[in-house]
């Protein structure tokens, strides 16, 4: 209808560029021109919009609307065989059932007549949210002020129950105590398990003379938003909030004691991942120091001796043992350090353990955002509670952390204060500003009732409502349960945050290295032509530094992984954001938030350990190679050496008889 709630709703489709299909459902006998709208969609013919003069329009107002003008910018109409306004009610809860199955529903009730009584009535009955704008007038006000004075009346009663149970339990303790009976931890009967589940048995509210107004109070679910006292946004909460409802667990609360397990055995994980990668960066450092250190010594020790003066100097033959000693030990150190790190592998333990982090990090957020096998759907179907299939999926990680190389190393338990900061973190992390669109106000009715659009630039946020959101988004708690918002500020965003501050970290690190291969060897290429070949091999050796540092540190491959789970956050991001309040309340889409964003950070990590076992088996293959190579090479030897002993020998047998033919030739003669 072109009035009221309605035409606000299409100015609010009309907005967003008609994005929302809205559906008005309106009784044909009350339209304007009703005789021609019905010809038209007998006859399936197309139809401009009715339009009603304006001062007709201000003459039926008068008149209480008898009749109405549809509104051109919803993009249905159900046009119900129906002589009054109200008379379409029913149909309308039963088309809304129909076409909305299983996706959340929310009822606003503003302003609002007495037909809209029976479908506020129909969405109580069925267990629907309903949000009441107060401060809108007729049914709205009227509603929202008995279920004030109603929730009063109850304050008051639970108070009046509360102190008349301590009564009665100090009278009881009076009693016992007079009889010289110990203080009970029991009283009137109740044991400790009744006293906890006691419910208060509120009366029903008889404020209201209408029977039903009387049960919506008692029996409706309602959220009030004032609109002269709260800020315009809250109403955005109010709506995410019930169309975001999602089951509980099985007794009602969330699991905290197993959460706070999990986030320590992430923590255990973690710490010793960190262990493992310093202890992987020292040594693969001083391996390709000792190789650098052994290549420089011995050009220098070339270098010296090719100089007359070495040996008649003292500090020329100083010089000369101490090389001598560094040639001959450095390569043992190598020796040594390269069977260190092929024993303890460090680099394997360290993704490993970063990788089962990752793994129990995200069974914390799909425990807690209610997905994948913690759905209801599927602890019904497998018949374990949520917290027993956390339990099981923290178990299962550890059993594959136990069959890794990690086995073989201890887990160096991490200390309290360090757990505690991880909390800290974790509730100080960033929070995305809550985006706020332009908004354009009603259009203004021009000459001969044509609509005008005016546009209008309002300001986003007071400061006070700015304020509000930060006091509502104070930061992660890590145990509580979580909304898909929730999940996007506080999982989502700062993942991209991290990608994004890292990225040029690796980027400046690749860039500097890449740049000094380079210059030396254009340094080189000059030493080579001044005739300075020595002094080649050591830029040559430095600039082969650079590269093994590159390759060992795979900076190139972080960075071209870092941005692409830079550009999947975002594209997940910018999915969601494109999304409707019905869409974002939607678990399908809810489980493809959480999905996609935990399957982007476990194959990063994946990954990894994929690119550190192929760099494992070519250095095992190379050293294989290198081992056969030199078996190979002394064979060969040997069995030179062989033929030129066997040679030797019958050279010598030649000789022998030779000699033995010229002494019997001297006796004869």
């Amino acid at each position: 209808m072109r009035s009221g709630v309605s035409q606000l709703m299409g100015y609010g489709a009309a907005d967003r560029g008609y994005a929302t299909v809205s559906i008005g459902v309106v009784p044909l006998a009350k339209c304007f021109k009703s005789e021609e709208l019905e010809r038209a969609a007998q006859n399936n013919e197309t139809l401009q919009m009715p339009r009603m003069p304006l001062e007709e329009r201000r003459k039926l107002s008068s008149d209480n609307d008898t009749l109405t003008e549809l509104d051109s910018n919803h993009s249905h109409f159900i046009l119900f065989p129906s002589t009054r306004f109200g008379g379409e009610t029913s149909f309308r809860f039963v088309f809304e059932e129909a076409i909305s199955h299983f996706v959340p529903k929310v009822t606003i009730l503003a302003n609002g007549s007495s037909s809209a009584l029976n479908l506020v009535l129909m969405n109580v009955r069925n267990k629907r949210p309903v949000i009441i704008v107060k401060g809108t007038g007729d049914l709205a006000e009227e509603v929202a002020k008995h279920w004030e004075e109603a929730k009063v009346q109850q304050n008051k009663e639970i108070n009046e129950h509360e102190a008349e149970t301590n009564r009665r339990r100090i009278d009881q303790e009076e009693e016992e105590h007079r009889a010289g009976v110990g203080v009970s931890s029991t009283y009137s009967g109740e044991n400790r398990a009744d006293r906890e589940q006691r419910q208060v048995h509120l009366s029903e509210y008889k404020g209201s003379p209408d029977h039903s107004i009387a049960e919506l109070v008692n029996d409706g679910n309602f959220l009030v938003f004032d609109l002269f006292k709260q800020d315009i946004t809250d109403i955005r909460l109010l709506i995410t909030q019930c169309l975001c409802v999602m089951p509980e667990d099985d007794n009602g609360q969330i699991d905290k004691t197993i959460l706070l397990t999990a986030w320590r055995t992430y923590q255990l994980y973690h710490h010793n991942a960190n262990r493992q990668k310093q202890a992987s960066k020292a040594i693969r450092m001083l391996l390709i120091s000792m190789q650098m250190l052994s290549t420089v010594s011995t050009v220098l020790n070339a270098q010296f001796l090719l100089n007359d003066t070495y040996e008649e100097d003292v500090t020329g033959e100083w010089m000369k043992q101490k090389f001598y000693y560094l040639i001959i030990v450095v390569p043992v150190i190598v020796g040594v350090i390269q069977a260190m790190h092929s024993k303890f592998n460090p680099s394997s333990k360290w993704l490993m353990l970063r990788s089962c982090a990752q793994k129990v990090r995200s069974e914390i957020y799909m425990y807690r955002m209610r997905v994948q096998h913690y759905a209801k759907a599927a602890t019904s179907v497998s018949k374990d509670t949520r917290t027993v299939q956390l339990a099981k999926s923290l178990e299962e990680i550890s059993k594959e952390l136990v069959a890794s190389d990690v086995n073989s190393s201890a887990l160096l338990k991490p200390g309290g204060a360090e757990f505690k900061t991880l909390l800290e973190k974790l509730k100080a992390r960033s929070i995305e500003p809550m985006q706020h669109s332009e908004r354009r106000l009603p259009a203004k009715m021009g000459a001969g009732g044509n609509s005008v659009h005016t546009m209008h630039r309002v300001p986003s946020l007071t400061e006070k409502s700015q304020k509000r959101d930060e006091e509502n988004l104070e930061g992660d708690d890590a145990v509580s349960r979580m909304m898909p918002e929730e999940y996007l500020a506080y999982r989502i965003m700062p993942e991209i945050a991290y990608y994004n501050q890292k990225s040029p970290k690796v980027e400046f690190r690749l860039n500097a290295l890449q740049v000094a291969s380079y210059i030396l060897s254009a340094l080189g290429a000059i030493l080579a032509t001044i005739h300075l070949e020595l002094y080649v091999v050591i830029t040559v050796t430095i600039a082969g530094v650079l590269t093994t540092i590159t390759e060992q540190f795979q900076y190139q491959t972080k960075l071209i992984k870092s941005n692409r789970a830079v550009n999947e956050l975002q594209s997940i991001h910018t999915w969601w954001r494109s999304l409707s309040a019905v869409g974002k309340a939607s678990p399908v889409n809810v489980r493809k938030l959480v999905m996609d964003t935990e399957g982007v950070l476990e194959n990063e990590c994946a990954s990894r350990i994929k690119l550190s076992n192929d760099q494992q088996d070519d250095s095992n293959a190379q050293a294989s190679k290198a081992d056969h190579d030199q078996k190979g090479s002394k064979s060969a030897a040997s069995k030179e050496k062989a033929k030129k002993e066997k040679a030797n020998s019958l050279a010598q047998k030649a000789g022998g008889l030779s000699a033995v033919r010229a002494q019997k030739a001297v006796s004869v003669s």
